[in-house]
């Protein structure tokens, strides 16, 4: 596959899997992805910060391949610049071989198409700088990157999650953190963390059916998962005051 034409990775180099490849190829490929560039697998300061980046654009391009709609109209964008590039290549050839008389026309460049790449790119080294402050407790600092991120980036389900647990870490408000963890529920509905991190929220606001309704979806997804059912069992149990209370005093210290 070739790189576009500001010379980057395409959506597909990125998560290894061809133009062809079905949803279910590329589920698989973000998954296994995710799991070894994850921040958290970091051995150094450096490679975390490499691992943020990756992260980053791994998720940014699983959020457009698994979406039929916004693939299509990836996949017109990138023939649209190859189209341009071969035009371009051409049009050279011609030019150099016999000149012309009529104008030439400049081909379409990264920059003619890239507004919203660039947007992309500062939406990446936003997340990427809210991250490092997030992981060091500046939080109230991280949700101003955050924020920006999902401004010149919108659709990406990661900002929003991490968002949301910055917003908690600096205990800005439980409605605000909820609507951005729900928006990156609702753009990545495969994630079982976003999923685990709303029930961890409306846990702490003391919303316990809707905070159980979170756990039990994420064990639908995945029966064997210990952390939703321990804290479904305690939302249930006669312990379950005793979870929430330990929730709630963290936000209101």
């Amino acid at each position: 596959m070739a790189t576009n034409l500001a010379g980057e990775r395409t959506y597909y180099q990125i998560l290894k899997v061809s133009k062809d490849s079905p949803i279910r190829e590329v589920k698989r490929a973000y998954h296994q992805l995710a799991r070894k560039y994850h921040p958290d697998k970091a051995s150094s300061t450096e490679e975390q910060q490499q691992f943020e980046e990756e992260f980053a654009l791994i998720s940014e391009a699983y959020n457009v391949l698994k979406d039929d709609d916004r693939r299509k109209e990836y996949d017109a964008k990138l023939k649209k610049e190859t189209d341009a590039m071969r035009e371009a290549t051409l049009s050279g050839e011609k030019t150099s071989a016999k000149p012309s008389t009529k104008s030439f026309q400049r081909p379409i460049t990264a920059s003619d198409v890239g507004i919203e790449k660039s947007r992309v790119n500062i939406a990446q080294k936003a997340f990427v700088k809210g991250c490092q402050l997030y992981q060091i407790g500046e939080f109230h600092r991280a949700i101003e990157f955050f924020e920006a991120a999902i401004q010149n980036n919108p659709h990406e389900a990661s900002y929003h999650a991490k968002l949301a647990m910055a917003l908690i870490k600096a205990r800005r408000g439980f409605t605000k953190s909820v609507e951005a963890c729900k928006r990156a529920c609702e753009l990545d509905a495969y994630s079982l963390e976003y999923k685990m991190n709303l029930g961890d929220i409306y846990a702490a606001a003391g919303s316990r059916s809707l905070a159980a309704k979170q756990y039990e979806e994420v064990l639908r997804w995945d029966s064997s998962n210990t952390s939703a059912r321990q804290k479904l069992d305690a939302i249930r149990g006669p312990s379950g005051d005793s979870f929430l209370s330990k929730l709630m005093s963290r936000f209101k210290k």
